[in-house]
């Protein structure tokens, strides 16, 4: 473990260890194996769930064995629907686990399995699970089983709620209100910390359902305290300056955070902004990229400062080949023409060797500038 400082052990207690060890390995394989063969017979009763309860604490990353608890459980409960309840104490016994394995796939996969099959009675409480994930992100804010689960959770909350409401702009509220307190959350911890790829990662999912959740609605007063971050969303170009100060901002903070420039790509490229901006001439698009290759240019010149050996940053230049390249694409310019583009790939190739095959095949056009 880190942190953990070894010990060494006598020969005596080593060879005690190891004698626990093969006794505890024998026993793991001895009830693998019996599981295993009960799986294969197809037998599904009360002794085979707690044998795989068993054999899960030991490996919660045995994936066919999860497969066959829920063979199990769906036998049981098609033989006894009452016992559906026993779901809840899967729900639980999950919980306890991801406390140890918060990353392990298997357990979040049989969490939506049991919610997915209680959903069916309208007996799963998603917003205990909300509340649940919550404090998953609090635990690690760059989870990203827990973020991906936040979305499915909301998606949840989201199909609750058409089933709940019948008033189409009661709905409306309902489901903004939702979301924009997702978007609030997202800001909140990237304010936290500006490296959470995951955060950025969902904010470029809440966007676009956000802009079709406010398409033809009006009104805006029911929203409440949400109010003003609905006020955000008045355009793409409104959202996008807001957007790029908080993208400016983290990338200012730490240039080599690669999770700042990927959302600044999307920001850019998206066709949620890209199209509004082009309705009229085009020309607030470009200028907006000028205005981003300016800054990633002063960015650059600050950090060739602090380097020791007055080096370009390779993030900044990364960025300032894919501003321009999407510059002379609006223009109809030919990037393999532009004399800065190639200076800044001969300049990438010599800062950053271990990518020198691609930068050359960018120069060749082999491959495109918009990476």
């Amino acid at each position: 473990e880190h942190g953990v400082k070894k010990q060494s052990l006598s020969e005596s207690a080593r060879r005690s260890k190891v004698e626990k060890d093969r006794a505890r390995i024998a026993a793991y394989r001895h009830h693998t194996a019996a599981t295993l063969k009960a799986k294969q017979n197809n037998v599904f009763s009360a002794k085979t769930l707690a044998d795989t309860a068993k054999l899960l604490a030991l490996n919660p990353e045995f994936n066919a064995i999860w497969n066959y608890r829920r063979d199990i459980l769906s036998a049981l409960i098609s033989q006894d629907p009452a016992t559906k309840t026993s779901l809840q104490d899967e729900l639980h016994m999950v919980k306890g686990m991801m406390r140890e394995y918060p990353k392990c796939y298997w357990l979040w996969n049989h969490r939506r399995w049991c919610l997915e099959e209680l959903s069916r009675d309208h007996m799963a409480d998603w917003d205990y699970e909300l509340a649940l994930v919550l404090k998953v992100l609090e635990m690690d804010s760059r989870n990203f089983h827990g973020w991906h689960y936040r979305r499915y959770v909301v998606a949840e909350i989201e199909r609750e709620q058409h089933e709940k409401f019948t008033d189409a702009e009661e709905t409306a509220v309902a489901d903004l209100t939702l979301y924009f307190a997702e978007y609030r959350y997202a800001t909140f911890k990237i304010e936290k910390n500006i490296s959470n790829f995951s955060a950025w990662h969902n904010r470029a999912k809440l966007i676009p359902r956000i802009f079709q959740l406010l398409e033809n609605f009006t009104n805006f007063e029911a929203l409440g305290e949400y109010r003003s971050t609905a006020d955000l969303f008045r355009s793409p170009l409104t959202l996008l300056h807001y957007e790029l100060g908080l993208v400016k901002t983290g990338m200012f903070m730490d240039a080599a955070d690669t999770s700042v420039w990927l959302f600044m790509r999307w920001l850019l490229t998206d066709d949620i902004f890209v199209a509004d901006l082009k309705k009229s001439s085009g020309e607030t698009y470009l200028q907006i990229l000028e205005q981003q290759l300016l800054a990633v240019k002063e960015l650059n010149g600050l950090e060739k400062e602090d380097s020791p050996n007055n080096a370009d940053d390779v993030g900044c230049v990364k960025m300032m080949v894919f501003i321009k390249a999407l510059i002379n694409q609006q223009n109809s310019h030919d990037n393999l023409q532009d004399p800065e583009i190639r200076d800044h790939l001969a300049l990438l190739a010599k800062i950053d060797p271990i990518r020198k095959g691609r930068f050359m095949d960018r120069m060749k056009g082999l491959s495109p500038l918009t990476f």
